[in-house]
C-alpha cells in the first residue's frame, strides 16, 4: 500500500502541465521514495547494525553493541546540529561531520575513508527500505515526454551526489536530470534559500517551476514564497498514525528516541 494522496498527485501534475512549466521539481524521501511503516529510530538501529560490522571489519572495534552505537549517532547527531551556524533560523548538517563526530565520541579517528564506508552502508540500507512512488513516476515520465525538466530537492543531511545515487536506484534511467540536497549548501528549502540557489543554477524565473512534496512549510510555504507553484502531496493520515504508534512502541520497548 502506498499510502499517498491521489487527489493532490493529480493537482500536481495538472501543474507540471501546463503550458508555462519548464520544471518539474520533487521532493525525495516521502514524496518520489515512499518509506514502509518503520520509524526512524528502528531504522537507525538497522543501520547501527550494519555499521557494527563495518567498524569491526576494519579493525575498528568498540566494544559496542548495535544499540549503543545507535545511541552515540543519535548523540553525534544532536551534537553536530545544536553547533551548526543556523540560516534563517534553519540549521543544516552533513553526514560528515555525523560521522566524524560520532566516531570522535568512540575514541576513534574520523578517518575519511571510514566515513565514506559508514556513508555507503547508510546508502545501501536506504534503497532496501524505500520503493518509488508509481503514481508521481508516471507523473515524471510524462513530463519528460512533455520535455520538461526533472529535478529533485530534499533537505537532508546526505550529500546530492549520495542522493541522486540512491533516487537513480529506485526510479527508471535517466528519469531525473539533477538532484540538490540541503547538505552541499549549509541551508535548505525550510530556510527558503534552497529555491533561490536551485532558481539561480537553472537559470530559470520561478513562475516555470512545478513543486511538490509532504512538508507544508518547505515544500509549499516557502516554494511559494520564492515565486514557485507548489502543491502539497502528504501522506495519508493513516500512515502518519500508525507511524507514530510505531515510533511509541521503539521507544516503549528501547527507551531511545531520535
Amino acid at each position: 500500500m502506498d499510502w499517498i494522496d491521489r487527489n493532490a498527485f493529480r493537482l500536481y501534475e495538472a501543474e507540471v502541465q501546463a503550458p508555462v512549466t519548464a520544471v518539474a521539481s520533487v521532493d525525495i524521501f516521502d514524496t518520489l521514495l515512499l518509506r514502509g511503516l518503520k520509524p526512524e529510530p528502528h531504522r537507525f538501529l538497522d543501520m547501527a547494525r550494519r555499521q557494527l560490522r563495518v567498524l569491526r571489519d576494519t579493525g575498528h572495534a568498540p566494544g559496542i553493541n548495535a544499540r549503543t552505537l545507535m545511541q552515540v549517532r543519535l548523540e553525534a547527531a544532536r551534537a553536530v546540529y545544536r553547533h551548526c551556524q543556523p540560516v534563517s533560523g534553519i540549521r543544516e548538517a552533513t553526514y560528515a561531520d555525523i560521522a566524524g563526530t560520532m566516531l570522535h565520541l568512540l575514541g576513534l579517528p574520523a578517518d575519511p575513508a571510514l566515513v565514506a564506508q559508514l556513508l555507503d552502508v547508510e546508502q545501501k540500507y536506504e534503497v532496501t527500505v524505500l520503493r518509488p512512488n508509481p503514481v508521481l513516476v508516471g507523473i515524471l515520465e510524462r513530463a519528460r515526454k512533455a520535455s520538461r525538466q526533472v529535478i529533485c530537492i530534499s533537505d537532508m543531511y546526505l550529500p546530492g551526489e549520495t542522493l541522486r545515487r540512491l533516487v537513480e536506484r529506485r526510479v527508471p534511467n535517466g528519469l531525473i536530470d539533477r538532484v540538490y540536497s540541503s547538505a552541499d549548501f549549509g541551508f535548505g528549502k525550510a530556510s527558503g534559500l534552497l529555491y533561490r540557489a536551485v532558481l539561480d543554477d537553472l537559470g530559470v524565473a520561478p513562475e516555470v517551476v512545478a513543486h511538490c512534496g509532504d512538508n507544508e512549510l518547505a515544500d509549499v510555504h516557502q516554494a511559494q514564497t520564492a515565486g514557485i507553484r507548489a502543491i502539497h502531496t502528504p501522506r495519508q493520515p493513516a500512515w502518519q498514525g500508525l507511524t507514530r504508534m510505531w515510533r511509541t512502541a521503539f521507544h516503549a520497548l528501547h527507551g531511545i528516541a531520535a
